[in-house]
C-alpha cells in the first residue's frame, strides 16, 4: 500500500538525485548486471514503483526512519489501496511466518485467485512458491523472499517461477525488502512481474544467434569438409571456368591421368586434353553446363599422359556462386574401363551360355513371369516336335500340358517364380505327332542383374528310355520271382505226379487184364499225370527254368498244344482259330522258346484289341516274297515254313514297322509294356537260323511271321497206349544206387526198378549216397534227384562219383533242374537227364543205352 504512494510523491525527481541515492544505497551497475542482463535504464522502468520507494527513503537520510514514514503513510488506508492497486506490479506483503498480510489487484490476476480472500492469512510460499520449474520440492527455508527479513537486506531474482492456481508456473522476476517497525523487521514486501514473454523473446533471440553462429560454423565446416571431399574422392573431378580452363583437378584425376594438379590448372581443358574426335562433343557438353544445361553419364575415351585408353563416364554440373551467377563446371567422371571390358565380357559369356543352352542335349525351355515361353533350345524342339516359332510367346502350360498334369506342373513353376525351386518333378508330356515322353524337370528361378525374379529356367530330361527300362527290369525281376516260384511249385508237383502215375502202374500192372471200364480209369488217370506233367513243363520252359535245347518237332502238333495252352490266357473276348497245315511239316527249334515265341506274339496281338477280336495260328509253307522283304529269308534256299500270328487289331503305323524289333521299343502307355517281347521273338527266329516277317495295316490287323528251315522227319515216336506188357520193356540185372530225398518217390522208384529187375540200394540225401559208395559194395549205376537238402546236390554228387569212381554210370532225374547244377553246366561234363514224372518205358530204355555204354 506504501508504493503506490510514494510514486504520486516523489516521481518528478530529478536524474541526478537518482544517482545519488542509488550511490547511497550501494545499488551499482554491477550489482544490478548481475541480477539481470538487461540494460539499467531498462531496469528503472521495470523497477519504477521500487525505485521511487526507495528514493523516497534515502531522501530521509534515513532507512528506518522511511519504513517508519511509509507505515504512518499507510494510514492513509483507501488513498493507500488505490494507489497499490492501479499499478501493474504484482505487490503483496507477508509476516515473519509467510503468511500474506496484504496483495494487490495485479497480484490476485498474475496469480489466477479469485479475491484476495484467497491469499490473506495463507502462507504465500505454499502456495504459490513450493516447487521448482521442474517439478522439484522448494525449501522454505533455501526461499530468497524470506531473505529480506532474515538478512535484513533486499533481493533481486530473475530466474525463478512462480505458481499459479491453476497449477501452472510463470517466469517471473521478483524483488523482496523488508519492513521495518520500531527498528525491527516486521516482515517483507514483494513485488514481481511475469517474464514469460521476454524469457521466450530472449530466448529464441539466443537460439537463433546460436542457429546463425552453428550455420556459420557448419557452412565453414562444410566447406572445408567438400574441399577435402572433392579433393580425396574415389572419382576423378575437375572444374572449368566460363573460359574453359581447367580451375579444379582433384588427387583421383592425377591418379588416372597421370598430369599433376600444376599441369592442368589455368589450361584449356578440351583443346589440350581430349581427343581430336571428341573435343567438339565434349565442348557441346561443357558449354551446355555452362548455359545451366546439365548432361548426364555422357561416355568417351580419355587417353592418360602415358598414351593408354581410359573409358570415362561425365556427368557435367553447373557451378553457380552464392547469388546464383553461372561461374563455372565441375565434371565428375566414373572410370569404367574395367566396367566395359567386364560387360564385353559378360556379353561374351552370356552368347557363350546362349549358344550353349540352345546346343545342350538336354531339353530347356524358360517362361517369363506371366508364365510364357521365352526359351526353347534346339533339343526342346527335337524332343516334342514344336518349333522355336511355334513356342515363344505361347502359355506353356496351357497349350502344351495334358489337363491332368496341368496343375500340377503350374505350380511347380509359379513355386519358382515365388523363389522356391523344384528339382526331379517327373509328368508326361506329349510331342507335336501324339507321342508321350516320360520328362524329369529341375525348375530353377531366373533372375536379373539386380536379384529381381524375371521368370523360370526349365531343365528337363527325357526318361522315357529310363523308365522303359526299369519296366523291363522289373518285369525281368519278376518273372525270375515268377521263374523262382513256379520252380519250385513244379518240382514239388512233379514229385507228386511221379508218386500218383507210379502207384497207378502198379495197380494197373498188379490188376492185369481187367474189364474195359476199370482199364479206362486207369488210362485217364494216367492221361491226367501225363498232362500235368505237360503243364510243368510249359511252366518252367515260360519262366526260363528249363535248360533250352533244339529238337525236331511237328509244327501241326506245337500250334495245337500250344492253342489249347493259350486259350485260357487270351480271355474270354478274343477267338481264337488254329489253321494246321495240309501235310506234317518239321522244324529243329527249341521247342519252348518257339511256345515263349507263340505266346509274346498272341498277347501283343491281344493288347491290339481291347474291344475284342480274332487271334489266328496258322502253318503253311513260306513262298518269298509273301511278307515284308528280309534279305535273311530271301536268301534262304532251303525249303521254308512260315508259322504265324495274325490279329484284326488296330495295326501298326509304318513309322513304327521299323523299329517294333528294336529292345524297349514300344507303342503302349508306360508300364503297359517293356518293349522286350518283340525283341526276343526276333532273337530266338534269328538264332534258330530263321526269320520273323510283320505285315501290317494301321485299322485293319498284323500278322507276325516266324519263317524257319524244314527239316526231315526224324520219326518221332507217338506212344498210344499205355498198356504195354511189363515183360515187353528192358529188363536188367545191374545194381541200382537210387538217391531221392522224397520217401514215397523213392519208393516208387525202388518198385519201379525192382520189377524191371535191377537190384536196389536206398539213400535219403548225398551224404548217405557217398558213405554207401565208400563202403565199397558194389553199385553199377547212380540214378539221383537232382534238387535235393544239403550242402551237395545231385549234380554234385554225380561229379563227385564220376571223379572218384569211373566205372559207376550216373543218370540223373528232376522235375525241376535249376539250381547249382545249372551254373556248373557249361564247365562240366553233362549227364543223361530224365525228367520226373518218368514213364517206365522211357527209364528201361535209358537204361540199357547207359549200361550198353562202353567205359571211358
Amino acid at each position: 500500500m506504501v508504493f503506490g504512494l510514494v510514486f504520486g510523491l516523489i516521481f518528478p525527481l530529478s536524474a541526478w538525485t537518482l544517482s545519488i541515492v542509488l550511490s547511497e544505497f550501494d545499488f551499482s551497475l554491477n550489482s544490478i548486471a548481475k541480477i539481470h542482463q538487461s540494460s539499467y535504464l531498462h531496469y528503472i522502468i521495470d523497477m519504477a514503483p521500487v525505485v521511487l520507494a526507495t528514493v523516497f527513503f534515502y531522501l530521509g537520510k534515513s532507512i528506518e526512519s522511511k519504513v517508519h514514514l511509509i507505515e504512518n503513510l499507510g494510514a492513509e488506508s483507501d488513498w493507500s489501496n488505490l494507489l497499490l492497486n492501479s499499478t501493474g506490479e504484482a505487490i503483496y506483503g507477508i509476516d515473519l511466518s509467510g503468511d500474506c498480510t496484504f496483495v494487490n489487484s495485479a497480484c490476485i490476476k498474475i496469480l489466477g485467485f479469485a479475491s484476495e480472500n484467497d491469499l490473506l492469512g495463507k502462507n504465500m510460499h505454499e502456495l504459490i512458491h513450493y516447487a521448482h520449474r521442474d517439478g522439484s520440492a522448494y525449501p522454505i527455508e533455501e526461499c530468497k523472499i524470506f531473505k529480506a527479513f532474515q538478512e535484513g537486506e533486499g533481493s533481486h531474482i530473475d530466474d525463478e517461477v512462480l505458481w499459479r492456481s491453476d497449477g501452472t508456473y510463470f517466469y517471473a522476476e521478483y524483488r523482496s525488502f523488508p519492513i521495518f517497525r520500531n527498528n525491527s523487521v516486521v516482515g517483507s514486501i514483494v513485488s514481481f512481474t511475469d517474464i514469460s514473454e521476454r524469457i521466450h523473446l530472449v530466448t529464441e533471440q539466443q537460439a537463433q544467434l546460436s542457429e546463425l553462429l552453428r550455420a556459420q560454423a557448419e557452412a565453414s565446416r562444410t566447406a572445408n569438409e567438400l574441399t577435402q571431399l572433392i579433393d580425396t574422392a574415389n572419382a576423378p573431378i575437375f572444374g572449368i571456368d566460363t573460359q574453359g580452363l581447367v580451375n579444379e583437378w582433384n588427387q583421383e584425376a592425377v591418379k588416372l591421368t597421370l598430369y599433376s594438379k600444376e599441369e592442368v590448372v589455368g589450361h584449356d581443358l578440351v583443346q589440350e586434353f581430349i581427343t581430336d574426335e571428341y573435343k567438339s562433343s565434349v565442348k557441346t557438353v561443357l558449354d551446355n553446363a555452362l548455359k545451366g544445361i546439365e548432361t548426364g553419364n555422357y561416355e568417351f575415351p580419355l587417353y592418360t599422359k602415358n598414351g593408354s585408353r581410359l573409358e570415362v563416364l561425365l556427368n557435367a554440373t553447373t557451378r553457380k556462386d552464392v547469388e546464383g551467377h553461372i561461374v563455372g563446371v565441375i565434371g565428375v567422371g566414373q572410370n569404367i574401363t574395367l566396367q566395359k571390358r567386364a560387360q564385353a565380357e559378360a556379353t561374351r559369356i552370356a552368347n557363350e551360355l546362349t549358344q550353349l543352352i540352345d546346343t545342350a542335349n538336354a531339353p530347356i525351355f524358360g517362361i517369363d513371369t506371366e508364365g510364357l515361353v521365352n526359351e526353347w533350345n534346339q533339343e526342346a524342339v527335337s524332343l516334342t516336335g514344336y518349333s522355336k516359332e511355334e513356342v515363344l510367346g505361347h502359355e506353356l502350360v496351357q497349350e502344351f500340358i495334358t489337363d491332368e498334369y496341368k496343375a500340377s506342373v503350374k505350380t511347380v513353376l509359379d513355386d519358382a517364380l515365388n523363389g522356391k525351386e523344384t528339382g526331379n518333378y517327373e509328368f508326361p508330356l506329349y510331342t507335336k505327332g501324339g507321342n508321350r515322353l516320360e520328362v524329369l524337370l529341375n525348375a530353377t528361378t531366373r533372375r536379373n542383374v539386380e536379384g529381381s525374379i524375371v521368370g523360370v529356367i526349365g531343365v528337363g530330361n527325357n526318361m522315357t528310355d529310363v523308365r522303359k527300362n526299369e519296366n523291363a527290369l522289373n518285369q525281368a525281376q519278376k518273372m525270375e520271382a515268377v521263374g523262382q516260384l513256379t520252380g519250385g511249385i513244379a518240382h514239388d508237383f512233379n514229385n507228386l505226379l511221379s508218386i500218383i502215375g507210379g502207384n497207378l502202374r502198379f495197380l494197373q500192372q498188379d490188376i492185369g487184364s481187367a474189364q474195359s471200364e476199370i482199364s479206362e480209369l486207369f488210362e485217364d488217370a494216367m492221361s491226367a499225370v501225363d498232362d500235368g506233367a505237360e503243364l510243368t513243363q510249359r511252366l518252367l520252359a515260360f519262366s526260363r527254368s528249363k535248360a533250352l535245347k533244339p529238337e525236331v518237332i511237328n509244327v501241326n502238333q506245337v500250334l495245337d498244344n500250344f492253342s489249347r495252352f493259350a486259350a485260357r490266357t487270351l480271355g474270354e473276348n478274343i477267338e481264337l482259330v488254329t489253321e494246321l497245315a495240309e501235310r506234317e511239316m518239321f522244324v529243329k527249334v527249341d521247342a519252348s522258346q518257339l511256345d515263349n515265341a507263340l505266346l509274346n506274339l498272341s498277347l501283343n496281338s491281344r493288347d491290339a484289341m481291347p474291344n475284342g477280336g480274332c487271334i489266328t495260328l496258322s502253318a503253311n509253307r513260306y513262298e518269298k516274297g509273301d511278307l515284308s522283304s528280309s534279305n535273311k529269308a530271301e536268301a534262304l534256299n532251303n525249303r521254308l515254313v512260315s508259322i504265324s500270328v495274325t490279329d484284326t487289331g488296330t495295326g501298326i503305323e509304318k513309322s513304327d514297322i521299323k523299329r517294333i524289333f528294336e529292345p524297349f521299343f514300344t507303342t503302349k502307355e508306360i508300364g503297359q509294356g517293356s518293349g522286350l517281347g518283340l525283341s526276343m521273338v526276333y532273337g530266338f527266329a534269328r538264332q534258330s537260323n530263321g526269320e520273323c516277317l510283320v505285315k501290317s495295316e494301321p485299322g485293319k490287323g498284323t500278322t507276325f511271321s516266324i519263317v524257319l528251315e524244314e527239316v526231315e522227319d526224324i520219326g518221332i515216336s507217338d506212344i498210344s497206349s499205355r498198356s504195354e506188357r511189363l515183360d515187353d520193356l528192358l529188363k536188367g540185372t545191374e545194381t541200382v544206387l537210387v538217391v531221392e530225398d522224397e520217401t514215397r518217390v523213392r519208393r516208387v522208384t525202388v518198385r519201379d526198378l525192382s520189377r524191371l529187375g535191377y537190384t536196389t540200394i536206398e539213400a535219403e540225401n548225398a551224404d548217405i549216397a557217398r558213405a554207401i559208395i565208400e563202403s565199397g559194395v558194389k553199385i553199377d549205376m547212380l540214378f539221383s534227384d537232382v534238387l535235393m537238402p544239403g550242402k551237395m546236390d545231385g549234380h554234385m554228387l554225380a561229379l563227385w562219383t564220376q571223379e572218384r569212381y569211373p566205372e559207376i554210370k550216373v543218370i540223373l532225374t528232376s522235375g525241376f533242374s535249376r539250381g547249382r547244377a545249372d551254373t556248373a553246366e557249361d564247365q562240366t561234363p553233362s549227364f543223361l537227364m530224365i525228367r520226373k514224372p518218368y514213364d517206365m518205358r522211357e527209364v528201361a530204355k535209358q537204361f540199357r543205352n547207359v549200361f550198353s555204354q562202353p567205359l571211358e
